[in-house]
């Protein structure tokens, strides 16, 4: 038809209406243009289909637009098919609404993805769920991002299907928000495994958690660790229970930070075990502070072993006590030695019980020192023996006071042996009383010695019993001191003999006087030697009494001249017996003796006594000399004798001496003696003085003799009487001399005598004159 516009704006409806279907299919685009909205209009259905597609896509909007919705129904599929993009945009809402499911389905992804935004929010839900898989398959994202938030809920599950992963990835939150749980409930694992993050984010709260198992197990452990913590957030405990364990390994402590507690509490024990210790690590305290104690059981040994001590920290104290013992047993000693005082006291005594010999020697004394003394309590006795001695140091005395007797029992000798002084000073005196034997006898010297008294008063008598020699030989006077009377009575004869001499000087007199008999007794002749006067001093009189010849006899002399007479006085006679000469000799407190055992002396030890002894004696001690002893004197001693002590010589002491000892008294003694002393000479004793002697005693000493011990003379005794001492005699003295020592009287003798002395010579002793006295021409009238 080459018709004027002006002509075919003329043509009637029923002229339009009468035109062929050939007709119609040669009109040309610029042709159907000049067709008025009444024109075009009276196109029939069937008229319709025949425009060509060439013609179809160049009319303007003013005749597609104008297109009844029963002619845009008309419209053949292949013309849909054919229809560009530009072509859609000309048609009104209205007529877009009006295409049918088929014509749709004719329509290209090509110009679908080309559609404006009003063209695609003029179609019908029914319209968009009439899209075929094909079609959906290729629309763009953007394209989908152009459906009202109707259009996309009306999407089928077999749509949704369709949607490439890239598409899917590349919706709006819009779009995205758009979906119902029932759609999101048909994307297929595919699908879901290849959805990003970012993608996943975009979900309602509703859609994520109407995600199933399945689709969850789809997802990778690169987008669940992007997720956001509302997406994680929103998963249900029987979403995150559905995780599967390759997808748990690979979680971050970030991701896991996102959950609910409700989730962290539903995650299987088999889920648990997947996390690795590096994730468990940097968990959250509120991640791993919801896990239940079924869970926290349910970590293997590698978790645990693995975990840092930050980790536990982060644990309730009912999730700590909820490990079982294998569990604890696996906790590395590094963690145990971190652990606060919290974790470590929310141990259960079942869970201390647990813990290895290795992990126990590893551990410091400050995370010891964080159990409860409930705990240290339970320990058993191999745990204990596992402590090392540098640990046992450190520990506080509250730990230390916490052990039972039973563990203090099982403290092996090395351990004892290592402690310090200020380490058994924490034990109570249950404790020390605890000690074996053996673990007494491993107690080093040099602790021994730094124990307090309290330590060493606690011991009983039977640890006291144990201590090896080499430990009491180790002892300070000091120790020593604060040991129990009952403890010092306690030592062994053995042990006795073990103490040096040093200590046994400085022992205090409770200690010393704390001895038994049977004990001194047993001191060694070297102790005894060593011991000084002061020792001695702190014996009791018992222990003295108790001392045996062999002791007594190792005593220097030194020691015996400083002892008080109260020590001196408890020695029984028979010790004071034994006693060596060489002991008595230089013994010069003999007097403190006491007069009885003075008397018990042997003639061996009398003769032993030093002369200046002899002299310092006083009257009590000399006078208990019998008269046995007194002849024992030697006559060195005699001859040293001092008048002075002589004169404290009883007369039976001196009528004891014998004529040897006489014989060797000096004549200054004799000149000393008083008349009772003289007096007490035997005529015997009397006879045996030396004419020497006779001659060097002084006229008052000679005038002190009685007429007895005159007549005792011998002849050449009274010849010996000088001429300045003959003169001294009284006339009674002159008288009673016998004719024999008349007849020795010396010429100077007589000539030197008074007048009164030659008148006092009886007749029968002028008669016995000698010629040569006659011839002096005495007067003896």
């Amino acid at each position: 038809m080459n018709l004027t516009s002006t002509q075919i704006q003329a043509l009637t409806t029923t002229q339009i209406s009468s035109l062929s279907t050939t007709q119609i299919a040669g009109i040309p685009a610029t042709t159907l243009a000049l067709l008025t909205t009444t024109q075009l209009h009276a196109l029939s259905t069937a008229q319709i289909p025949v425009i060509g597609t060439a013609a179809l896509n160049a009319l303007t909007s003013a005749v597609l637009g104008n297109l009844t919705t029963t002619q845009v129904d008309a419209l053949s599929t292949g013309q849909i098919g054919a229809f560009t993009s530009t072509a859609f945009d000309k048609f009104s809402t209205t007529n877009v609404a009006a295409l049918t499911t088929s014509q749709l389905g004719a329509v290209t992804t090509a110009t679908l993805n080309a559609l404006t935004s009003t063209i695609l929010r003029a179609l019908t839900t029914t319209q968009v769920d009439a899209l075929t898989t094909g079609q959906i398959s290729g629309l763009a994202a953007a394209t989908l991002g152009h459906f009202t938030t109707t259009d996309i809920a009306a999407l089928t599950t077999t749509q949704l299907g369709a949607i490439t992963t890239t598409n899917l990835n590349a919706l709006t939150s819009t779009v995205l928000g758009a979906l119902t749980t029932t759609q999101v409930d048909a994307l297929t694992t595919h699908q879901i495994g290849n959805l990003a993050a970012a993608t996943l984010g975009h979900f309602t709260t509703t859609d994520i958690a109407a995600l199933t198992t399945s689709q969850l197990g789809a997802i990778t452990t690169a987008t669940l660790n992007t997720l956001t913590s509302t997406v994680l957030g929103a998963l249900t405990t029987t979403q995150v229970d559905a995780l599967t364990t390759s997808q748990v390994v690979g979680l971050t402590a970030a991701t896991l930070a996102h959950f609910t507690t409700t989730d962290i509490a539903a995650l299987s024990t088999t889920q648990l075990g997947a996390i690795t210790t590096a994730t468990l690590n940097t968990l959250t305290s509120s991640v791993l502070g919801a896990l239940t104690t079924t869970q926290v059981d349910s970590l293997t040994t590698s978790q645990i072993s693995g975990l840092a001590a930050t980790t536990f920290s982060k644990f309730t104290t009912t999730a700590i006590a909820a490990l079982s013992t294998t569990q604890i047993g696996a906790i590395s000693t590094g963690a145990l030695n971190s652990l606060a005082s919290n974790i470590l006291g929310a141990l259960t005594t079942t869970q201390v019980d647990a813990l290895s010999t290795h992990q126990i020697t590893d551990l410091a004394a400050a995370t010891l020192s964080k159990f409860t003394t409930t705990d240290i309590a339970a320990l058993t006795t191999t745990q204990i023996g596992a402590i090392t001695t540098t640990n046992l140091n450190a520990l506080t005395s509250a730990t230390l006071r916490a052990l039972t007797t039973t563990q203090v029992s099982a403290l092996t000798t090395s351990q004892i042996a290592g402690l310090a002084a200020t380490t058994l000073a924490h034990f109570t005196t249950g404790e020390i009383a605890a000690l074996t034997t053996s673990q007494i006898g491993a107690v080093t010297t040099v602790t021994l010695n730094t124990l307090t008294s309290t330590t060493l008063g606690a011991l009983t008598t039977t640890q006291v019993d144990a201590l090896t020699t080499g430990q009491i030989a180790g002892l300070a006077a000091t120790t020593l001191a604060h040991f129990t009377t009952s403890d010092i009575a306690a030592l062994t004869t053995t042990q006795i003999g073990a103490l040096t001499t040093a200590t046994l000087n400085t022992l205090t007199s409770s200690s010393l006087g704390a001895l038994t008999t049977t004990q001194v007794d047993a001191l060694t002749t070297s102790q005894i030697a060593g011991l000084t006067a002061t020792t001695i001093g702190h014996f009791t009189t018992s222990d003295i009494a108790a001392l045996t010849t062999t002791q007594l006899g190792a005593i220097t002399t030194a020691t015996l001249n400083t002892l008080t007479s109260t020590i001196l006085g408890a020695l029984t006679t028979t010790q004071v017996d034994a006693l060596t000469t060489s002991q008595i000799a230089g013994f010069s407190a003999l007097g403190s003796l006491g007069t009885t055992n003075v008397a018990a002396l042997t003639t061996s030890q009398v003769a032993a006594i030093a002369t200046t002894t002899l002299n310092n004696l006083t009257s009590a001690p000399l006078a208990a000399l019998t008269t046995t002893q007194i002849d024992a004197l030697t006559t060195t001693q005699i001859v040293a004798m001092k008048v002075a002590t002589y004169s404290k010589f009883t007369t039976s002491q001196i009528a004891a001496l014998t004529t040897s000892q006489v014989a060797a008294l000096r004549t200054d003694s004799l000149n000393g003696f008083t008349s009772a002393t003289l007096g007490a000479l035997t005529t015997t004793q009397i006879t045996a003085l030396t004419t020497a002697q006779i001659a060097g005693m002084t006229g008052t000493a000679i005038s002190k003799f009685t007429t007895t011990d005159l007549d005792a003379m011998t002849t050449n005794q009274i010849a010996a009487i000088t001429t300045a001492n003959i003169k001294t005699l009284g006339t009674l003295s002159i008288a009673s001399l016998t004719t024999s020592q008349v007849d020795a009287l010396t010429t100077n003798q007589l000539v030197a005598m008074s007048a009164a002395q030659l008148q006092a010579f009886t007749t029968t002793q002028v008669h016995a004159f000698t010629g040569a006295q006659v011839g002096l021409g005495l007067d003896t009238n």
